[in-house]
């Protein structure tokens, strides 16, 4: 396989014992050789990182929207009060229990925690709800949490919407090209949810002549 320097400056692929570049005279003499399958690597290993790159600085941008309409809806929202979490049956227990009240395990000696807030998207006629607590994001659709109860929404996405929970509050964005809406009005960034919103998976509202595909989730608070 053919061996060459590629010259910094301009681009120019010059022989291996080349010291100046004869297009513009650039200093080759610290230049690495290289051959077609070195190049590729290198190409490919540059493409990666930019990609990698691109998703980082778009997360940032959802990151940086997502604390502006916090800022706008009111800012950050305080800090609950912090809590005992059973480490058996899980339960939130008040800072000066010393029992837990579900399960009566001793919880006197563990160190309290913040108490953030659980919720629950309940779906339109009642019959089914999904959780959502503290941790990892949620991705709702026909083929994530939901799928079995959202299967015959066929306007529904397979992974329609990511569902988390940030400074003390319930979070909705669409994923793709999905169409989400909240209250009848299709966002397009990283929304806060409150109590009692109305969430319109692929359809606006209920009462529309599409309403049969698509899925209406309420949120409600989740007591635990």
């Amino acid at each position: 396989m053919e061996k060459y320097k590629i010259c910094p400056a301009c681009g120019e692929r010059e022989a291996p014992d080349m010291v100046f570049c004869t297009a513009c005279s650039a200093d080759l003499s610290r230049v690495p050789v290289t051959d077609e399958a070195q190049e590729e690597a290198r190409k490919k290993r540059e493409a990666e990182a930019a990609r990698a790159a691109a998703a980082k600085k778009e997360e940032e941008q959802k990151e940086k929207r997502a604390e502006e309409i916090a800022k706008e809806n009111g800012g950050e929202v305080p800090k609950g009060r912090p809590v005992r979490v059973c480490p058996s049956c899980k339960r939130k227990n008040r800072l000066t229990a010393r029992i837990c009240q579900g399960c009566g395990t001793f919880i006197g000696d563990l160190a309290p925690v913040e108490n953030i807030p659980s919720f629950r998207l309940v779906s339109h006629d009642g019959g089914y709800f999904i959780p959502v607590r503290g941790g990892e994001p949620l991705t709702v659709g026909r083929g994530a949490v939901g799928w079995a109860q959202m299967k015959n929404a066929k306007y529904v996405g397979r992974e329609h919407a990511r569902v988390y929970i940030k400074m003390q509050r319930l979070w909705i964005e669409s994923l793709g090209s999905a169409k989400t809406y909240v209250g009848g009005k299709l966002i397009s960034a990283p929304t806060a949810l409150t109590v009692g919103d109305e969430i319109g998976l692929a359809v606006d509202r209920p009462d529309s002549p599409y309403a049969d595909g698509a899925v209406f989730l309420r949120v409600e608070a989740m007591e635990e």
